[in-house]
């Protein structure tokens, strides 16, 4: 069986479900991403803590108040671009939200457009059916 075309230029079944499942896709494949991000973000900033003790020692500033301070500005810095990849990846599933948002809605008016244009095809024929008899 095929979907018929939406009539007058409308938003047909068929689109809304090809687009639904693009979006669906693009959806998943963020969901997929994102766990090897993190992970990858949280091995980087493991691998710059783990070298600091040892670039301090070779200047002999291990006990120092700058390796303590280097020590915590590391985790600050892990926990800003931690954020930063938290924001992208809230914003691309908005991107995805008003994109799936937007087709509903152009199916919906279409919809409702044909619904209204069938309604008034039948009124018009039953007003000329009443003319007749």
């Amino acid at each position: 069986m095929t979907i018929p075309a939406a009539p007058y230029g409308g938003y047909s079944l068929a689109n809304l479900s090809s687009e639904l499942g693009l979006v669906q896709s693009a959806r998943d494949k963020l969901n997929r991403n994102i766990v090897p991000t993190r992970s990858n973000l949280e091995r980087k900033y493991k691998g710059i803590r783990e070298q600091l003790p040892g670039q301090y020692a070779r200047r002999g500033m291990v006990n120092s108040g700058i390796f303590n301070k280097s020590y915590a500005r590391s985790f600050e810095e892990q926990e800003r671009a931690r954020q930063s990849v938290e924001q992208n990846f809230n914003d691309a599933l908005e991107q995805l939200f008003l994109r799936q948002s937007a087709a509903e809605s152009a199916y919906a008016e279409s919809a409702g457009q044909q619904a209204l244009e069938n309604y008034l095809a039948k009124a018009a024929l039953a007003a000329e059916i009443k003319d007749v008899l």
